[in-house]
């Protein structure tokens, strides 16, 4: 070396060194080919579609003689036979006549709802209906204090407020109820008919019906509803003692039964021809009701036959209860039986006329309209028929 290295040359070059003696003793890398880059593979082409004439099974054509056959379409399920007798029991065009039924809705009911009639309830709103003395229970707020102060006395101000109703039919399906003779139709009909008429104006007007079948006992009981669901079942159910009357009849059990069934006061139609019955007990039933605030209607049924013997030599009677076999000549016993008819049906009206119970003697040789007829004297007021 010419001239003498500085200390900090030194130090480099011996790096310089020491580098290019590992690069010669270090081995060479090894040459990595690259992976080729991948490619996708070439379309394939499809061969175009194919279409085959539509050929039906054997045994089987076309609908429309050539191409597929058309789509399920949707089936229309068709109406029971127990529907569709259901249905001939109503008729509302026959029954819009009647449809403002509630002006006749002049009595006092019991209710827990808001509704189009008139109930005496101890409160604040609705018609002043009449002071009553304080009995301990009562609502302190009820108490008239002015007239306190100056009589010294606990009155309390009752009022009528609106409420609904509660309408309880009792139709009569016994086998005496299907007797046909020469009315427009059978008993057992007629009443299906006017309780159906019935149960449709009520719901109309936004009342609660029930319904109760009888023979000897309670067959079937649908409670008080307004719905149309609830009408429907109402009119299923008339199907039998319109169509399928049997059994005797009891109403005085019948109404037994019912006093459990019944728990909220209204209005009671029981319609049947009364044939048969305990009258004493039937009426004893009836005024049960009567003493725990219901209103009673009898509709009883009858077809002419009943009142008049027929025009022949001999006649053979047969008791559809009891199957009862009996041949009498009408002639000789005609005025008699007629007699006896009208005096059985007069003093069934009497008697309950004395225990204020309505009664009224339907035809089925009228329309059914006679006895809604009825029904709407009934409820604005008592009128024995």
């Amino acid at each position: 070396m010419g001239e003498q290295e500085s200390y900090a040359e030194q130090l480099a070059r011996r790096k310089a060194e020491m580098f290019r003696s590992r690069q010669q003793a270090a081995p060479p890398l090894p040459h990595v080919q690259p992976p080729p880059l991948r490619t996708s593979p070439a379309p394939t082409t499809l061969p175009p579609p194919s279409f085959t004439k539509y050929q039906p099974p054997a045994g089987r054509t076309s609908p429309m003689g050539k191409g597929p056959p058309p789509l399920p379409t949707q089936v229309q399920k068709s109406a029971s036979k127990e529907e569709i007798l259901a249905k001939n029991l109503l008729n509302p065009a026959e029954l819009a006549h009647y449809t403002k039924l509630t002006v006749f809705a002049k009595q006092l009911v019991e209710s827990h709802f808001s509704g189009k009639h008139k109930s005496a309830d101890i409160g604040g709103g609705g018609e002043f209906a009449e002071f009553k003395h304080y009995e301990p229970g009562l609502a302190v707020d009820a108490i008239d204090w002015k007239i306190f102060a100056a009589t010294k006395k606990l009155l309390i101000r009752t009022y009528r407020e609106e409420t609904d109703m509660a309408i309880h039919l009792l139709v009569d399906s016994s086998a005496s109820m299907g007797y046909l003779g020469s009315g427009k139709a059978a008993k057992g009909g007629h009443a299906a008919r006017i309780a159906a008429g019935l149960c449709y104006l009520t719901m109309r007007q936004g009342d609660d019906v029930s319904l109760t079948l009888f023979a000897d006992a309670v067959l079937d009981h649908k409670p008080s509803g307004r719905s149309k669901r609830h009408l429907a079942e109402v009119l299923r159910t008339l199907v039998k003692p319109a169509h399928m009357a049997s059994g005797r009849t009891d109403v005085a059990a019948a109404l037994r039964a019912s006093a459990k069934l019944l728990k909220r006061k209204g209005k009671l139609v029981v319609i049947s021809d009364f044939l048969g019955c305990d009258t004493t007990d039937m009426l004893d039933e009836a005024a049960r009701f009567i003493h725990r605030g219901y209103q009673v209607l009898f509709m009883q049924i009858r077809d002419p036959d009943e009142s008049m013997l027929p025009s022949v030599a001999i006649a053979r009677l047969v008791d559809m209860e009891t199957q009862e076999i009996i041949e009498v000549e009408p002639e000789l016993i005609r005025k008699e039986y007629q007699r006896d008819v009208e005096n059985n049906t007069r003093e069934l009206a009497e008697q309950c006329s004395r225990r204020r119970i309505e009664f009224s003697d339907i035809s089925n040789q009228h329309t059914y309209r006679e006895a809604i007829e009825c029904y709407l004297g009934f409820r604005g007021g008592r009128t024995t028929r």
